[in-house]
């Protein structure tokens, strides 16, 4: 037998939202770029900067969306506050609002419900490289396995 409760009623807000663009330095758009926000009140440790490779940490993210072909994004369903909003992609630098390279510098955007803060725009550098071997002192050979950081 299955009972209802009636009267248990509630209406769900929009939120408010950030969107944008990433761009290369060249103004070329960055399709497939991860931007993600998180409260600024939520943010007090960083573990990590974004894209780092570091897949055991977990991000206290508020939301996060990838970039279409035209390098937009729409963060959605965000409560009104104060967000820190970073991108990063593979092959690029990344990057924190206002073009700081991390959560300490970065400028926070702020949202109010159910409003669009739109123009949170990023311009992404590629990241060098490094190549080389690790060989052993004495005989010059290759030494598999060598943990660099």
């Amino acid at each position: 037998m299955t009972e209802t409760t009636p009267g248990i009623d509630f209406a769900l807000g929009l939120g408010g939202s950030i969107s944008g663009t990433a761009l290369t330095l060249g103004e070329e758009p960055v399709a497939g770029a991860t931007i993600c926000v998180v409260r600024v009140a939520d943010s007090s440790w960083f573990p990590i900067e974004p894209g780092c490779g570091n897949d055991d940490v977990i991000w206290d993210r508020t939301g996060c969306v990838t970039t279409d072909e035209s390098g937009h994004y729409l963060v959605t369903g965000l409560t009104s506050g104060e967000y820190y909003v970073y991108a990063w992609v593979d092959g690029f630098l990344p990057q924190w609002y206002d073009g700081a390279q991390g959560p300490e510098t970065a400028t926070p955007v702020v949202v109010v419900e159910p409003e669009e803060t739109p123009g949170i725009d990023f311009t992404l550098s590629k990241g060098g490289s490094i190549s080389g071997q690790v060989v052993g002192e004495s005989d010059m050979l290759p030494l598999p396995g060598v943990l660099l950081a």
